[in-house]
């Protein structure tokens, strides 16, 4: 049991130092990615039509057919947030 503590005391430790790291340092890994509408466009179009729906309760047929359409916006979006 105290082995147990010491070793989530140690990757608590690890994780804090990490993300002190990756908080104080520049990263622009993501400077340079750009998520196009065809890439948006493709992933839509390749959704299996009769798996289940997200959380969200969109049917992936639905985001399928509405692919033309939505691609525009998510791409705008991913951009956006990256």
């Amino acid at each position: 049991m105290i082995s147990s503590l010491l070793c989530l005391q140690r990757r608590i430790r690890l994780f804090l130092l990490l993300w002190t790291y990756l908080a104080t340092h520049d990263n622009d890994v993501l400077d340079n990615v750009v998520i196009t509408e065809k890439d948006i466009a493709k992933k839509l179009h390749n959704l299996d039509p009769v798996k289940a729906p997200g959380p969200d309760c969109i049917l992936p047929s639905e985001l399928k057919e509405l692919a033309p359409d939505l691609s525009k916006a998510i791409a705008m979006i991913f951009n956006k947030s990256l």
